[in-house]
Order: C-alpha cells, then sequence, then structure tokens
C-alpha cells in the first residue's frame, strides 16, 4: 500500500487501505478504505473506512464510512455514512447518513445568503438538507429541507421536501412540502401535515 503518516502526527495509526493519510495530527486513525485524510491540525480524530472522506482542521471528529464525505473546522462532529456530506465550521453536529446533506457555517449559496455560527444541530439522513446559522436544530430527513439563521433557538424539520425554517425561533415543520416559515415575527409557529403552507400569524 501507499499509505502516510507524516509531520508531527505522533501516536497515529492506518489499518489498511490504499492511499490513506493523516497530516499533523496527534492520536489520530485511518481504519481502512481507500484515500481518505485527516489533517492538517485534526488531533484524536478517525475515520473508518469507506473512500475519498476528509477530515481537517477538526479535532475529535469521526466519519464513519461512505464516500467523498468532508468534516473541517469543527471539533467533536460526525458524519456517519453517505456521500458527499459536509459538516463546516459547525461545532459538535452530526450528519449519520445520507447524500449532499450539509451543516454549514456560511455557504456561498446566493438564493439562501450566509448564515452565522452554527453547533449542536442534527441531519438524520435524507438529501440535500441544509443547516445554516441554526443551532441546536435538527433535520430528521426528508429532500431539500432547509433551516437558516435561526440563532441559538431551537428549530426542527421531521420530514417531507423543499421546507424552509428561516429567522424564526422555537419553529417546527412536522411534514408536507414546500412550506415556510419565515421571519422574527413568527416565532413559536408550526406547520404540520400540510403542502405549499406560509406561515402568517405566530403561536
Amino acid at each position: 500500500d501507499t499509505n502516510t503518516i507524516k509531520n508531527w502526527s505522533q501516536e497515529s495509526f492506518i489499518g489498511g487501505g490504499w492511499e490513506n493519510s493523516i497530516d499533523n495530527s496527534f492520536m489520530s486513525s485511518v481504519v481502512g478504505g481507500d484515500r481518505n485524510s485527516i489533517g492538517p491540525k485534526s488531533n484524536y480524530s478517525s475515520i473508518v473506512g469507506g473512500k475519498s472522506n476528509e477530515v481537517s482542521n477538526s479535532a475529535y471528529s469521526i466519519i464513519g464510512a461512505g464516500e467523498l464525505n468532508k468534516i473541517t473546522g469543527t471539533t467533536k462532529s460526525i458524519i456517519g455514512a453517505g456521500e458527499q456530506n459536509k459538516i463546516f465550521n459547525s461545532e459538535q453536529s452530526n450528519i449519520s447518513a445520507g447524500k449532499f446533506n450539509e451543516i454549514i457555517e456560511n455557504t456561498w449559496y446566493s438564493n439562501i445568503g450566509a448564515g452565522s455560527k452554527t453547533k449542536y444541530s442534527f441531519i438524520g439522513a435524507g438529501t440535500y438538507n441544509i443547516l445554516s446559522g441554526a443551532s441546536w436544530s435538527t433535520i430528521v430527513s426528508g429532500i431539500g429541507n432547509k433551516i437558516i439563521d435561526t440563532g441559538d433557538t431551537p428549530g426542527a424539520i421531521l420530514t417531507g421536501q423543499y421546507n424552509l425554517i428561516k429567522d424564526s425561533e422555537f419553529t417546527a415543520i412536522v411534514n408536507g412540502k414546500n412550506n415556510t416559515i419565515n421571519g422574527m415575527s413568527f416565532d413559536s409557529s408550526a406547520v404540520i401535515g400540510a403542502d405549499d403552507r406560509v406561515v402568517d400569524r405566530s403561536h
């Protein structure tokens, strides 16, 4: 194999696989897989398996398996499995599985602008779900759901597709599609079992 451990990566370990690497990361491990990388500055982090997964500038973080998953600029975060899931600059966050899910601090997508720091948040599964600037928030599953700029207050989307919570505190969308809760005037609101609903009052 051509696995490499380099640059101040004392007590780090690569179990097997091909072209895996650990760079400048103390007591970290790649158990197996193909082209997985840890580092730099990712002490006590681990990639169990999979292909082309990356942990960088992220201490105490784990990618279990999957392909092209990435954790960067965070601490104590987990991606369980899946494909092309991302946790960027978001502390103690978790994506269990799925595809193209993101927990991010700032985003380049023009339609949602930029969020503030995201921490203690969770995406269970699904695809194209996004948490940005949404601490203590949860998307359990679904497609294309977004929680954006809710600050340090909880918000939740349980399932469904293309639902949006933005700039609203203590809000929830239980299921359905194309539902929106948008604006601080609509705090403590909920959508349950509906399509194409725009919340127009709080509580």
